[in-house]
C-alpha cells in the first residue's frame, strides 16, 4: 500500500463555468477549468492575463513622492552630482541596483554603487554604511533599492550632510515615519494594483517616472533610451523575490522572459550557460536555476561578484563570474544541506504536531547566508511558519523567517517583539536578531502567538489540484496552451493534475541519489516518463498501479523535446473521485 505524502485538494469549479470559458476563449477544457479555479472568468479578463501587454502597466505618478523623486534625479543628472545607488544583497536589491546603474548611466549620470555585506556590514542602509559611501563615494545623491524605508537614522545624518536621499522600497514602513527626499514605497498609499510590486518593480517604476519626464522635456538621452532592454533584470528580481506573479508583476515577468529570449545580453548568457538552461527560458529557470546563483554571492561571499556579472558586457568576463557563481552556490547547497540536517535532527527530537503551531530551529555558527533556505525547506516539511538562527560567537541569533498562507509573520512577531533586538519583513518571509539567551522565552510565547491564529486548522502539506485528467488528453497542444498561464510563481501555480489508476510500466528507478523516475503507458500507445523529486525513497513497484498528482513540462535532451510529468505525489489507486 503506496501512502500519499500530502492532502489532496480538488478545486471543485462549476462545471458550466468550465465550459462557456473553454467555448469562449477556445481552450481546452482543463485549462479553462485552471483559468475558473484562480477566479478567472471574465473573457476580457482572460485575456488580458493570456496576453499581458506593457501598455497595460499603470502611471508612475501613482506612486507616493515620485512627484518629488522625479525632479531631484534630474536636478542631479543636470549638476552632474555623484548618484550613488544604494541596494540590497539578495537577487531582489542586487537586480535592483543593476537596473538603476544601468538606467541612470544611459540618461548621463555620474553613478557609484554600493551593495552591503550581509556579514561585514549588515541588512540595508546602515549608518556604518552610509558613513563609508559618504566618505568614500562623495555622493550628492543617494537613491535606494529595496531596502530603506525604516532607515531614518541614516536617513538623517545623509541630510545632515546636505545629501540627497531617495528611498525606493517595498517594504512594510515601520512605526515611526522617515522623512527623505522622497520615499517611494507603494506601502505607504492604497494602491492594491501596486501593492505587491517587488523591490525592483519599485524601481523600474522610478526609472519609468525618469524618462517620461526626460521624453515630455526633449531631453536626447530620454528618447533613445528603450526601458525594455532592461526588463529581464526586473523578471530575475521579481520571480526571485516570490511576490505574486499578478497584475503589473506579471506584466513586467511574462514582457522580460520575452526580451531575455528574443535577445539575451551576455550576463544572461552566461547564467543559462552555468546552470545547463536548455530551450527557452522560463519563470522556472530565474526562480530555481539562475536566482539561487546571484543570491549565492549575497549568502556565501560578497554581492559585488553578481552585481558586476550584470553590469558586464564583455562575454569571457561573464563567463568568469557566472563561474564563480556557480562554484558559490554549489558552496551553498552543501553548507545548506548539514544545516538542514541539523535542524531536522534538532526539530524531531521534541516535536509535537498537537502542540507545536510553529518549528524554531537554531545552533551555533549555522551560515545566516542560507538559513532562510533552511527555513523555507522547513515549512514544506511541517506546514507551520518557521524560524532559523544561527548564533554568532557573541551569543547574538541571526535567523530567517518563513510562513505559511494566513500568518502573517511581520504582525505575529510585533507581538514579542520584546524578546527581539530587531526584526522586519514581510508577510510571509522576515528576518529578526536576538540573543541567544532570549530564545526559549521567545520561541515559548511565539508558539502562543501562533497557537492563537492556527489551531483548528489542519497543517499538514497539501496539495491543491485543478481536476483530474487522463493520460491520453496530454498532448503538445495542451502543454503549449497551459504555457500560456505562464510565467508561473507566487499566486500563479503551475496547474497540477490528478491521474486515476495508471499503471507503472518501467521502473522504478532512482536517479542522482534522491530522484525518481517511472514510465507510464497510455491506451494510445504513448510512453511517459515521469520524474519525482527527491523521491528517491518511495516506495513503489512496476506494474503498480497509482493514483498520482503531476505537472506537465516539456523535457529537452540533446535537442530532442519529450513530454515528461513532474510528479508531486501519488497513492495506490483508489476508487474515488476526491
Amino acid at each position: 500500500m503506496v501512502e500519499a505524502h500530502k492532502l489532496w485538494r480538488f478545486f471543485k469549479p462549476d462545471p458550466v463555468e468550465v465550459q462557456r470559458v473553454a467555448d469562449e476563449n477556445h481552450l481546452h477544457s482543463p485549462v479553462a477549468r485552471a483559468l475558473v479555479n484562480r477566479g478567472l472568468t471574465d473573457h476580457d479578463e482572460i485575456d488580458v492575463y493570456l496576453h499581458p501587454k506593457l501598455n497595460e502597466l499603470g502611471d508612475p505618478f501613482d506612486l507616493p513622492d515620485m512627484d518629488k523623486a522625479v525632479p531631484r534625479v534630474w536636478e542631479a543628472i543636470d549638476k552632474g552630482e555623484r548618484i550613488l545607488v544604494f541596494g540590497d544583497y539578495d537577487v531582489d536589491g542586487i537586480t535592483s541596483t543593476a537596473l538603476m546603474v544601468k538606467v541612470l548611466t544611459g540618461l548621463g549620470a555620474t553613478v557609484s554603487r554600493f551593495i552591503p555585506h550581509r556579514l561585514d556590514d549588515g541588512y540595508g542602509l546602515t549608518i556604518k554604511s552610509l558613513e563609508y559611501c559618504l566618505d568614500n563615494l562623495e555622493p550628492g545623491l543617494i537613491i535606494t533599492v529595496d531596502c530603506g524605508t525604516g532607515a531614518g537614522e541614516a536617513i538623517e545624518a545623509a541630510k545632515a550632510r546636505g545629501v540627497g536621499i531617495i528611498i525606493t522600497d517595498h517594504h512594510e514602513p515601520g512605526e515611526h515615519p522617515t522623512s527623505p527626499t522622497a520615499l517611494v514605497n507603494p506601502k505607504l498609499k492604497d494602491l492594491p494594483a501596486l501593492q505587491k510590486l517587488a523591490g525592483c518593480g519599485v524601481a523600474f517604476k522610478l526609472c519609468h517616472a525618469v524618462v517620461k519626464v526626460g521624453r515630455d522635456e526633449g531631453r536626447a538621452k530620454a528618447e533613445s533610451l528603450d526601458l525594455r532592454d532592461f526588463l529581464y533584470l526586473v523578471a530575475m528580481g521579481t520571480v526571485a523575490d516570490v511576490v505574486p506573479l499578478q497584475g503589473e508583476n506579471r506584466v513586467l515577468v511574462q514582457n522580460g522572459l520575452q526580451y531575455m529570449n528574443r535577445n539575451p545580453s551576455p550576463c544572461v548568457k552566461a547564467l543559462v550557460h552555468v546552470a545547463g538552461i536548455k530551450g527557452p527560458i522560463r519563470g522556472y529557470h530565474l526562480g530555481f536555476m539562475i536566482g539561487p546563483r546571484i543570491n549565492a554571492a549575497g549568502r556565501m561571499a560578497h554581492p559585488a561578484t553578481a552585481l558586476e556579472l550584470l553590469l558586464a558586457t564583455a562575454a569571457e568576463r561573464c563567463a568568469e563570474l557566472a563561474g564563480q557563481l556557480d562554484e558559490a552556490n554549489k558552496a551553498r547547497q552543501d553548507i545548506e544541506l548539514g544545516i538542514f540536517q541539523a535542524a531536522c535532527d534538532m526539530v524531531e527530537a521534541e516535536f509535537n504536531p498537537g502542540t507545536d503551531f510553529c518549528v524554531i530551529a537554531y545552533g551555533e555558527g549555522w551560515h545566516p547566508g542560507v538559513v532562510g533556505i533552511v527555513a523555507s525547506r522547513l515549512v514544506a516539511r511541517y506546514s507551520r511558519p518557521v524560524i532559523v538562527l544561527g548564533i554568532n560567537e557573541e551569543g547574538l541569533g541571526k535567523g530567517s523567517c518563513r510562513s505559511i498562507d494566513g500568518f502573517d509573520l511581520v504582525e505575529s512577531l510585533g507581538k514579542v517583539s520584546d524578546c527581539l533586538k530587531k526584526f522586519g519583513g514581510h508577510t510571509m518571509a522576515a528576518g529578526l536578531e536576538i540573543k541567544s539567551e532570549h530564545i526559549p522565552e521567545f520561541k515559548r510565547r511565539f508558539n502562543e502567538v501562533a497557537k492563537v491564529e492556527l489551531q483548528g486548522r489542519e497543517l499538514k502539506p497539501q496539495q491543491k489540484i485543478d481536476g483530474w485528467l487522463d493520460l491520453e488528453e496530454i498532448d503538445y497542444s495542451l502543454l503549449k496552451e497551459i504555457n500560456t498561464m505562464s510565467p508561473f510563481g507566487c499566486k500563479n501555480p503551475v496547474p497540477n493534475w490528478a491521474a486515476k489508476n495508471v499503471t507503472v510500466t518501467r521502473g522504478p528507478f532512482v536517479v542522482g541519489k534522491r530522484h525518481l523516475k517511472l514510465y507510464f503507458k497510455t491506451a494510445n500507445g504513448q510512453m511517459l516518463e515521469a520524474f519525482g523529486f527527491n523521491m528517491g525513497d518511495r516506495d513503489v513497484s512496476e506494474g503498480e498501479r497509482l493514483d498520482i498528482i503531476f505537472q506537465i513540462t516539456l523535457n529537452t535532451y540533446m535537442d530532442q523535446n519529450t513530454l515528461q510529468l513532474i510528479l508531486q505525489d501519488f497513492r495506490t489507486a483508489e476508487n474515488t473521485d476526491t
